[in-house]
């Protein structure tokens, strides 16, 4: 056996000032389909609304983006922390 590729996701469910957030990474060492029209990190509110810094042009984008920022740190920060079981056949 060859592993020629390797693929990473993870989701987050984080409550932030009482409303919730879903945020996910996607990352491959291969070309993936899965990543060619997103970033590594994709950050939805409870409503399913995307928060992203590209995609807001007013006002508003300030308090968006560093949400969407803030988000990414915490789960960066707590990256490793579930610890699957081993499966073993």
């Amino acid at each position: 056996m060859k592993i020629v590729g390797n693929s990473l996701q993870k989701g987050f469910l984080i409550k932030h000032n009482g409303k919730d957030y879903y945020v996910n990474y996607l990352d491959a060492d291969y070309p993936s389909p899965a990543l060619l029209n997103r970033d590594d990190w994709e950050v939805v509110d409870e409503n399913g609304e995307e928060i992203s810094p590209y995609l807001f042009k007013s006002s508003k984008n300030g308090k968006e983006t560093e949400l969407y920022y803030k988000l990414i740190e915490f789960c960066i920060k707590n990256f490793n922390l579930y610890k699957p079981k081993t499966w073993i056949p």
